[in-house]
């Protein structure tokens, strides 16, 4: 801590886990940077899952940026799962995408991932249950429906495991014609 006869502050050299982790997640959010497996494992090893914003009351300011972490928080995790599956660390990636859905239960595009990072890693079943969940919970809660792309997640073959092939066609045996 620094002090002077009109102000304190922090000393330069400590840092503010809520810095650290904004820094993180705006990078994750730029696309134009390209992370390897490293810069991706620092962002699992950060407080990206965790709430870091305290409740210090309900002034307008603080509504504000309260509202703003939330969502860099949540778009950067949602980001951080659309990059795991990108290279197939689908653990990873559903974590990522589970950390969403306990901030916000109803946000579909979490729900999306999540569904995809199953898909990905072979896992129908879990898939599934996910789709399950979410619908049950939106009709309890809201009275809604997932949108008809969320549906089609499930519908369709997942682009990112390869399809079996299809059997080739029977081929017409020639009968050996004995005179």
């Amino acid at each position: 801590m620094e002090a002077s006869f009109y102000d304190i502050r922090l000393a330069a050299e400590v840092t503010v886990d809520i810095q650290e982790v904004c820094k993180i997640a705006r990078h994750l959010l730029d696309r134009s940077i390209a992370r390897d497996a490293t810069g991706l494992s620092k962002a699992l090893g950060c407080n990206l899952y965790d709430d870091i914003v305290p409740d210090l009351g309900d002034e307008e300011w603080l509504v504000v940026e309260r509202e703003r972490y939330r969502q860099l928080h949540l778009h950067a995790l949602e980001s951080l799962s659309e990059e795991l599956i990108a290279i197939g660390w689908y653990g990873a990636a559903v974590e990522a995408a589970l950390g969403v859905t306990r901030i916000d239960p109803f946000r579909e595009s979490a729900r999306q991932l999540l569904v995809r990072a199953y898909l990905a890693e072979g896992n129908q079943l879990e898939a599934r249950r996910q789709l399950k969940d979410y619908r049950n919970l939106l009709r309890r809660e809201l009275g809604l429906e997932p949108t008809d792309r969320f549906l089609r997640l499930i519908q369709a073959p997942s682009p990112l495991r390869p399809q079996a092939a299809e059997p080739p066609a029977a081929v017409p045996q020639r009968s050996a014609h004995v005179p």
